[in-house]
């Protein structure tokens, strides 16, 4: 563990230490120090799929006015299908 003679603020280091119910000056800091971490752990994994391109799957909207194509399913009533060619024969 490293030992650093730091200049702390005293009311921003009360504020921290009821904020994270902490007793001890060493375990104030020490806890800030954790909370920021892994605060900051979600915005760096972002950061990184996003210099790599990646991240969430993006979905491409149609253009506005372009109708949505039907699907059916199997299964659906006669009334849903749609009619089938008439064949000679």
């Amino acid at each position: 563990m490293a030992k650093a003679l730091l200049g702390l603020d005293e009311h921003l280091l009360a504020g921290a230490a009821a904020a994270l119910g902490t007793a001890t000056k060493k375990d104030t800091v020490t806890r800030a120090l954790r909370k920021v971490g892994e605060d900051a752990r979600p915005a760096r994994r972002r950061a990184q799929r996003s210099a790599r391109g990646g991240g969430r799957r993006r979905v491409r909207l149609r253009p506005a006015g372009r109708p949505r194509p039907v699907r059916h399913l199997a299964g659906a009533s006669d009334n849903e299908r749609p009619a089938q060619p008439v064949t000679g024969g």
